[in-house]
């Protein structure tokens, strides 16, 4: 299964009998790089919702099938989440003399979704997760031979000056002996909502279409040769066409 699979697909619920949206992002675990969430856009509703990948029924050819609607939870019931995830695709892959190999067009994942490989334009071969010193929501770094580890890079631990210690020291007996501070003096607003993940496809801002791009109907989406802007960008979204805008673009 791919990523390029995976997103612009329409989400339906099997006990509905109805659809629930388009997946317009994934979002991967960043210590596992098991694929977590999908972020699905109902247009109908203006709503967007998170679905875990493991409530997911079937990843199908034409669509993704969920139980029932129940499994679509708002993004604002899970504050945090996206801070645990990333999403790697469109992100520039690098080695480790700072040269870019090129940028993540797709992802690859294994029955359990794990990550096994991208793919990355301008390289032949599906690079192997196992082939990434690091991979990231802004970048990836291709290993090198021999292999070196991540930890290799990890920011060494300084004890901090003996002043500095004590002030620490004293600072951290006084906050605990404090009062509580109510949420007023803490400026705590509930009604504050979390930040949704936004999926950016502005990079498309510009580009050509190298081939006429079709609705499910047949009907013509978007001409060859037609320069992308921010309404074709729209038209693509509403009609799970992002992907393949993508893969029919260029500078």
């Amino acid at each position: 299964m791919q990523a390029s699979e995976i997103i612009s697909k329409k989400v339906a619920s099997i006990y509905d009998g109805k659809f629930s949206g388009i997946v317009e992002d994934i979002l991967i675990n960043k210590r596992s790089h098991r694929l977590m969430f999908l972020k699905v856009y109902n247009e109908q509703i203006n709503q967007y919702f998170l679905l875990n990948a493991s409530n997911v029924y079937s990843f199908g050819k034409h669509l993704i099938l969920i139980k029932n609607t129940s499994y679509l939870q708002l993004m604002e019931n899970l504050d945090g989440i996206e801070k645990q995830g990333y999403n790697p695709l469109n992100t520039l892959v690098l080695n480790l003399q700072g040269k870019e190999i090129g940028t993540v067009c797709d992802i690859n994942f294994s029955n359990n979704n794990l990550i096994e490989s991208i793919n990355v334009n301008g390289y032949n071969e599906q690079i192997s997760i196992k082939n990434l010193l690091i991979i990231g929501k802004e970048i990836s770094i291709l290993n090198t031979t021999p292999p070196k580890k991540i930890l290799g890079f990890a920011p060494k631990k300084e004890m901090p000056k003996t002043l500095d210690y004590k002030v620490n020291i004293i600072s951290t007996i006084e906050n605990k002996t404090a009062e509580p501070k109510t949420e007023e003096a803490l400026n705590i607003n509930p009604n504050d909502q979390p930040k949704r993940i936004i999926t950016d496809y502005q990079f498309l801002i510009n580009r050509k279409i190298t081939d006429n791009i079709y609705m499910a109907n047949g009907e013509l989406l978007l001409r060859k040769n037609s320069v992308i802007n921010s309404q074709s960008i729209t038209k693509a979204r509403l009609n799970g066409k992002l992907v393949e805008l993508t893969q029919k673009s260029r500078k």
